[in-house]
């Protein structure tokens, strides 16, 4: 059976593991957030299609469909997929 004086140091070296290891990974995602920054977007970007299937009611619909249109990357293209039938959603999309 382990005396007192042994329970207090392995559980000191496990404190101390459980440190070092946040630190640890606090420093390393520091360095990769900021890695990014300041650089702007890379000379080519691949085109990218948002496909937005409207289908029920949904609040604030409008202004959810315009962030689409104003989404800060070259070569976007915004599709939606309206149902067969006609729908509020479909509705407030056509006019």
């Amino acid at each position: 059976m382990p005396g007192p004086h042994n329970v207090n140091l392995l559980l000191g070296l496990v404190a101390i593991v459980a440190v070092a290891s946040t630190v640890l990974s606090m420093l390393a995602l520091g360095w990769v957030t900021r890695r990014g920054r300041g650089r702007g977007l890379p000379e080519h970007t691949p085109p990218v299609t948002v496909l937005k299937p409207l289908k029920g009611l949904d609040e604030e619909l409008e202004a959810n469909l315009r962030s689409f249109f104003h989404l800060d990357y070259p070569g976007t293209s915004c599709s939606s997929a309206l149902p067969m039938r006609v729908t509020p959603r479909s509705r407030s999309c056509r006019s």
